[in-house]
């Protein structure tokens, strides 16, 4: 829904700030647990605290029925149908003024634009037979470019997730700090996505303005390569505390700047199936923080081991990435050959 201009930076600042989310609640709800502690037993205090996020999603969800709108303009059917109201008039106005010689490609425009606009409503008011939507998914699902992005989500936000889950224990385990110290202490991790992804966006942007698909193909390359270094870092930084803060806040800046690179290039895959990109690379992080939570399972309190194969794991994924990724005809080895423009 946005210019292909600004795409990268629009996606990555509701995604961040999204995700910031987590970091918030990785720090207020340990709070009021610990605060409904006091007055109530273990066993019913941590069944209690859900409440608090139920009560706000409910919040959200009625404000968004009653305040949300379909576009800037208002609603979309609403505004059509003012426009076809309208459309009559202004038609002969442009008549009128092509007769007087004044615009003579006015007429055009006009028949255009709500042309455009009526197919666009009835494309999604369609309705597609459930076999064409399975062959259309498959399509999107067997494109190469997709499952590099897939990958490059997984080792983006999959890895945001599981690190969410075990950043706390680590700082925990590793210093023998108090759970409410760690748990403070975590939720920078989670914090920084009030600019980190964005920034991720901004510089896919910045980088397609001068160097156009290849631009945004060589800024994912970079952002996961350096979320690998900073990933490794993090793993030989677990012997001092400042150290280990210090690693992890450049680490979480880089998995969650990557996140808003890999989001950035989503839009022009495949610009027909958008929303089935959108949602199978979206599936594909959470898939990856869930793979990833089951590699710290098996790793149990050998975090310096699992952050290191973390780093492997997004060395490899910044090489796919680099080598594979195919958009629109357009590669990283463009910029070689000088075909970006």
């Amino acid at each position: 829904m946005f210019a292909p201009s600004v795409v990268g930076t629009a996606n990555a600042l509701t995604g961040g700030w999204g995700d910031m989310g987590g970091g918030i609640t990785y720090l207020v709800i340990h709070a009021i647990y610990e605060g409904l502690r006091r007055h109530l037993p273990v066993s019913k205090a941590w069944r209690v605290v859900f409440v608090f996020p139920a009560a706000i999603c409910i919040i959200m969800g009625i404000a968004d029925l009653v305040f949300g709108i379909d576009t800037p303009q208002g609603d979309w059917i609403k505004k059509q149908i003012v426009e076809a109201e309208a459309a009559p008039d202004l038609m002969k106005e442009e008549k009128d003024a092509r007769l007087k010689g004044t615009d003579e490609n006015s007429i055009t425009v006009m028949q255009e634009i709500p042309d455009d606009d009526d197919a666009s409503i009835m494309d999604v008011k369609r309705d597609e037979p459930m076999l064409s939507v399975i062959i259309g998914f498959w399509n999107v699902l067997s494109n190469p470019a997709v499952l590099v992005i897939v990958a490059a989500y997984g080792c983006s936000l999959g890895l945001e997730l599981a690190i969410f889950n075990v950043i706390g224990n680590v700082f925990q385990t590793k210093f023998h700090l108090n759970p409410s110290t760690a748990a403070y202490i975590g939720s920078i991790f989670g914090l920084l996505n009030l600019f980190s992804r964005l920034t991720g966006g901004l510089f896919s942007d910045f980088m397609a303005h001068r160097l156009q698909l290849p631009g945004r193909i060589l800024a994912l390359f970079l952002s996961i390569l350096l979320e690998g270094a900073f990933l490794i870092g993090f793993a030989y930084g677990l012997i001092s505390l400042k150290i280990s803060i210090t690693v992890m806040v450049f680490s979480s800046f880089f998995i969650q700047h990557a996140c808003g690179s890999t989001f950035a290039i989503v839009p022009f895959i495949d610009p027909l199936n958008n929303g089935k990109v959108m949602g199978i690379v979206g599936a594909g992080g959470n898939l990856g923080g869930l793979l990833f939570n089951l590699m710290f399972g098996r790793f149990g309190h050998r975090y310096k081991n699992a952050f290191l194969c973390l780093g492997c794991i997004t060395f490899g994924i910044a090489i796919l990435s680099g080598v594979c990724l195919r958009v629109q005809k357009k590669t990283i080895w463009d910029l070689l050959r000088k075909r970006h423009t």
